[in-house]
């Protein structure tokens, strides 16, 4: 068994993070422009004509009798600069916050997945190991039970010898659980 893949793509909270940070960013743009003073120009022409036929109406509409216009200028800025200043520091602190929790999400996903990758070669090891000591278990058992059947030793021997074949197969089994359990966690890394 062995790990078939890299590291591919962000886990599911590193991309939640990344996406808080990124919306915490917008966020804060939109409070800076809201904060901005804000100089607008608004103007309209319009050509009218009342009359009761619509020929008459749209003829008398470009005559200047039928024309109307109007020019706006409107200025706004907040008066509270005191809660504005606030508003931007909180904005600022929410920016830095986001990126701090992006930041530690992604050194943790890279520092679990160092770790998935030592603990499964370490694990890899301890099976090859319990593979070879549970083969000289067997090994020694066979051998207990010819030497049984020439007489040269006891049953209670052969008793003991399988109880310690069977831990070894026991101990094989639980590394091998282990092992692939840590490559279904390592799945959560690819994307």
């Amino acid at each position: 068994l062995t790990l078939s893949f890299q590291q591919q793509g962000n886990r599911p909270d590193t991309k939640a993070a990344e996406a808080q940070m990124k919306l915490a960013i917008a966020n804060n743009k939109i409070e800076v422009e809201n904060s901005k003073p804000n100089l607008s120009l608004d103007g309209y022409y319009a050509l009218k004509g009342l009359q009761a036929g619509t020929r008459t109406a749209l003829d008398n509409s470009f005559i200047n009798r039928g024309a109307e216009a109007s020019v706006a200028v409107k200025f706004s800025m907040p008066v509270n600069f005191y809660n504005t200043n606030s508003i931007m520091n909180g904005a600022n602190q929410s920016i830095n916050s986001a990126k701090n929790l992006y930041r530690y999400r992604s050194f943790s996903e890279q520092k679990d997945w160092q770790d998935i990758v030592r603990n499964f070669n370490n694990l890899q090891k301890n099976l090859q190991i319990s593979q070879k000591i549970e083969n000289a278990q067997k090994l020694k058992i066979e051998n207990e039970r010819s030497l049984l059947e020439q007489g040269r030793t006891t049953t209670y021997q052969i008793l003991l010898f399988e109880q310690e074949y069977f831990r070894s197969q026991i101990k094989s089994l639980e590394i091998a659980r282990q092992l692939l359990s840590l490559n279904a966690e390592a799945k959560s890394y690819k994307f």
